[in-house]
C-alpha cells in the first residue's frame, strides 16, 4: 500500500474544529475501504467531532475521538492524526 498525504495551508482565523471535521470527513469519502479501522473510525470520528462542535463536550466524547485517531494510526495510513 502506498498510502496518501496531502498539505493544507490556513491563516490563524481558521475554525479547527470545522478543519478537523472536513479531514476526517475526507478519510471517510476517501477510504478504500480495506481496513476496518479506517473505514468505520473515519465515520464514527465525524459523528464524535460533529457531536463535540454540538456543545456534547463530555469526556467519553473527547475519549473515543482520541481512541479513534490512535486506532486509524495503527496501519501508519494517518501517522500524524494523534
Amino acid at each position: 500500500m502506498v498510502g496518501h498525504g496531502g498539505v493544507v495551508a490556513f491563516d490563524d482565523a481558521v475554525d479547527m474544529a470545522w478543519m478537523a471535521r472536513y479531514a476526517m470527513e475526507f478519510c471517510a469519502i476517501e477510504s478504500c475501504g480495506k481496513c476496518t479501522p479506517c473505514r468505520i473510525g473515519s465515520v464514527r470520528g465525524v459523528e464524535v467531532i460533529d457531536k463535540l462542535r454540538h456543545g456534547e463536550r463530555r469526556p467519553q466524547n473527547l475519549a473515543l475521538l482520541r481512541d479513534l485517531c490512535h486506532t486509524m494510526t495503527m496501519d501508519r495510513s494517518a501517522p500524524w492524526a494523534v
